[in-house]
């Protein structure tokens, strides 16, 4: 990292911070960021000071510390197309961090800037999967067909595209597996929630050892042993009964993230397949 003097401007930290990224020294890079910024006096100046060092933080993979950077920009000191440019890398940060019900509030206020950019077709794009990824699959669809209109493609290349994409959804949308169903189904037939949430082996496993708590339970109602009955033989039964339905929320939010990952996989390739970017 660059020595750092006194007497050094905002220019001057901003000109090594450039220097840093292209050696790919992304941290000290958004060090020397946040110095050009409480140096310049230029309000709008400090903004670009603050994205780029945001920008650092993700290409460092640094993306909680994006997000908050990101943040800290004040939009209303931006040009149109800049403020697209913000919500769309606060939104991708915000996805790749697995939160996507807030990507998707930053884009939607995204297309509410009446600009059209190159930034705003991607932001239809990266709008589709973040869709994908809470089973908005509607949306997702209408999304990644604006994105596909927008393409400089042939018009009947288009109408082809639009035409896979409905195909593409009809055939592989996943099914989403609804956690209080899960229990219901669990609380009325052991197992059965377990069966439903995709999981037939842990289902089985339940199954069982409730039945062999039951059983332990009749043993020891015929050798009379009635108190051991009541209170072990219960008590094991009710601990193998909870504990299927317990689990539910973790199987049930573990197989949906699983099932949407590997649909958004199949989107992306679908749509890259003639290196196509986002």
């Amino acid at each position: 990292m660059p020595f750092l003097s006194k007497g050094q401007s905002a220019g001057d930290y901003a000109s090594q911070a450039l220097k840093l990224e292209q050696e790919s020294d992304y941290l000290h890079a958004a060090t020397l960021w946040e110095k050009a910024v409480f140096d310049d006096v230029d309000d709008t100046l400090k903004q670009t000071y603050v994205f780029n060092r945001a920008m650092c933080f993700k290409h460092a993979g640094e993306y909680m510390l994006a997000e908050r950077t990101f943040r800290r920009i004040d939009r209303n000191l931006l040009t149109d197309s800049m403020q697209i440019e913000v919500l769309y890398q606060s939104s991708l940060v915000s996805f790749l961090q697995g939160h996507g019900k807030s990507a998707d509030l930053l884009l939607s206020e995204s297309f509410s800037i009446a600009h059209e950019t190159a930034t705003s077709h991607s932001s239809l794009f990266l709008h589709a999967l973040v869709l994908n990824s809470i089973g908005e699959f509607s949306q997702a669809k209408s999304k990644l067909k604006q994105y596909a209109g927008k393409l400089t493609l042939p018009a009947d290349s288009i109408a082809s595209v639009m035409s896979a994409i409905d195909e593409l959804y009809d055939d592989s949308e996943p099914e989403i597996k609804r956690l209080a169903k899960a229990r219901k189904l669990s609380m009325f037939l052991p197992g059965a929630g377990l069966f439903y949430s995709g999981y037939p082996g842990k289902a089985f496993v339940n199954i069982g050892l409730q039945v062999a708590s039951l059983g332990f339970i009749g043993y020891n109602v015929l050798m009379m042993n009635y108190f051991t009955a009541a209170t072990a033989g219960v008590k094991l039964f009710l601990l193998f009964y909870t504990g299927g339905v317990n689990q539910l929320e973790y199987l049930v939010n573990s197989r949906n993230e699983q099932v949407l990952r590997e649909f958004n996989s199949l989107v992306k390739d679908f749509m890259l397949r003639d290196g196509k970017t986002f």
